[in-house]
C-alpha cells in the first residue's frame, strides 16, 4: 500500500526520532545496511539514459546533504553518502518514512541564507526520484511499503497569443477560393479564426449543422456533451457558401477529404491544413489550429475593450480565470508592472552635455 507524502509540519522531535540510531522496532520496518542500498540504486539506475542517471545522483546526493544537515543540527549520526542516506530511510517504517521525506519537502521549500530557493520543478523532481526508488525497492521485496511522494504543483507557462490577426489575414488572402482545396481551407481558416472553433469542434461539423436562412452554426461544444447555435459572421458564412459551391449539398460531413474514400477530416488533417496555409502566406511562426483560436479570444478582447465576460461568452469558456489568461498576455500586465517598479529604482540620466551641479 502507498502511503501519500502529507504536507502537514513535521517539528524537530518527529524528526529525531524518525532518523536516530539504532534501526526502528516497528513491525513494517526491516534494516537495509548501506551496501544493498547501493546495489539498490545501481538496480534503479539500469536502462536510463545518462543524463537521467546524472541528475538522479544529484537528487539522492540532495537527499544525503538534508539528512547531514539535519544530523547536525539534531545530534543524529550524519550519512556519509547517498547509500547511507537512502538506507536510513529504507530501514525505517512507513509512518517515519513519510515523517523524514514530509520535512525533506519542508526543508527544501524554505531557503536560508545559506540555501537559496528550489524551484518547484526541482523540489518536484528531487521527490519523484525517491518515489521511484523506494517503489523499486517494494517490488524488488526489500521493504514492505511504498511512498507517493507529490510535489508542488508547477504551472506552466500558457501562451494564448496565437499568430495574431495579421498573419491570419495573410492565411486568408493567399488561400484561393476558385479552387475546391483552396475554398475548404479558407472556409476552415475562417471558421476557425473568425469563430474561436476548437478543432474537434470543427471537424465534428455536418452540412446540416449550417443554417443560412438564421445564420447559425449549431456546434456541438468540449466534450461532445452540449450543442449550441452560433451566429456565423458574414464573411465565415460567405467561405463556407464558396466551399459548399465546389462541395454540393449532399448531407454528410461539412469537410471531407479529396484522396482516398474522401471521408471526414480529422483533427490531424486539419493540423496539416493549418500549417500548409501558414507556410503558403509566408507566416514565420508555427501555426495550429488552436493557435488560431487562441488568436481570435485575443481580439475578441482587443474589439470589445478587454470586456471578460464578452469574451467568456465567444470562447465559450466556463471560467473567467481562463479569459483573465488570455487578457493578461495581451496588455502584457506583467511586463508593464515591471516597467513601473523599475522607474522607481532607476533615475533618468541627464542629457548628454547637460552641465552638472557645480561643475
Amino acid at each position: 500500500m502507498g502511503t501519500e507524502l502529507a504536507t502537514a509540519t513535521v517539528h524537530p522531535a518527529e524528526l529525531v526520532e524518525a532518523t536516530r540510531a539504532p534501526a526502528p522496532t516497528s513491525t513494517d520496518a526491516r534494516h537495509v545496511d548501506a551496501d544493498r542500498a547501493a546495489r539498490l540504486i545501481a538496480e534503479w539506475l539500469v536502462g536510463k539514459a545518462g543524463p537521467t542517471v546524472t541528475a538522479y545522483r544529484a537528487d539522492l546526493d540532495a537527499f544525503a546533504t538534508y539528512l547531514a544537515a539535519m544530523a547536525d543540527e539534531l545530534g543524529a549520526r550524519p550519512p556519509a553518502d547517498a547509500p547511507e542516506a537512502v538506507a536510513v530511510l529504507l530501514s525505517r517504517s512507513k509512518g517515519e518514512a513519510a515523517t523524514i521525506t514530509t520535512a525533506y519537502r519542508q526543508w527544501m521549500e524554505a531557503p536560508t541564507d545559506d540555501r537559496p530557493q528550489l524551484a518547484p520543478s526541482t523540489v518536484g523532481r528531487r521527490l519523484a526520484a525517491l518515489s521511484s526508488l523506494v517503489a523499486t525497492a517494494y517490488r524488488s521485496d526489500l521493504i514492505g511499503w511504498e511512498l507517493t511522494l507529490k510535489g508542488p504543483k508547477v504551472e506552466s507557462y500558457r501562451d494564448t497569443r496565437g499568430p495574431g490577426a495579421d498573419a491570419v489575414a495573410d492565411m486568408v488572402e493567399a488561400l484561393d477560393p476558385s479552387t475546391a482545396a483552396g475554398a475548404r481551407d479558407r472556409a476552415i481558416v475562417l471558421a476557425l479564426a473568425g469563430m474561436g472553433l476548437r478543432r474537434g469542434e470543427l471537424v465534428a461539423l455536418d452540412l446540416d449543422d449550417l443554417d443560412t436562412d438564421r445564420g447559425t452554426l449549431m456546434v456541438t461544444g468540449k466534450g461532445h456533451t452540449q450543442a449550441a447555435p452560433l451566429t456565423v459572421p458574414p464573411a465565415v458564412l460567405d467561405a463556407l457558401a464558396a466551399w459548399i459551391d465546389h462541395r454540393g449539398t449532399e448531407a454528410g460531413p461539412m469537410f471531407h477529404g479529396f484522396r482516398g474514400k474522401a471521408g471526414r477530416l480529422n483533427g490531424g488533417s486539419v493540423a496539416r491544413i493549418v500549417a500548409k496555409a501558414a507556410k503558403g502566406a509566408e507566416v514565420a511562426a508555427t501555426v495550429r489550429p488552436h493557435g488560431l483560436r487562441h488568436t481570435a479570444i485575443t481580439e475578441a478582447l482587443e474589439v470589445s475593450g478587454g470586456n471578460l465576460r464578452e469574451a467568456a461568452k465567444f470562447s465559450r469558456h466556463q471560467r473567467l480565470e481562463t479569459i483573465l489568461i488570455y487578457d493578461d498576455n495581451r496588455t502584457d500586465v506583467a511586463g508593464q508592472l515591471a516597467a513601473k517598479v523599475t522607474s522607481r529604482f532607476t533615475r533618468a540620466a541627464p542629457p548628454a552635455g547637460a552641465a552638472t551641479a557645480g561643475g
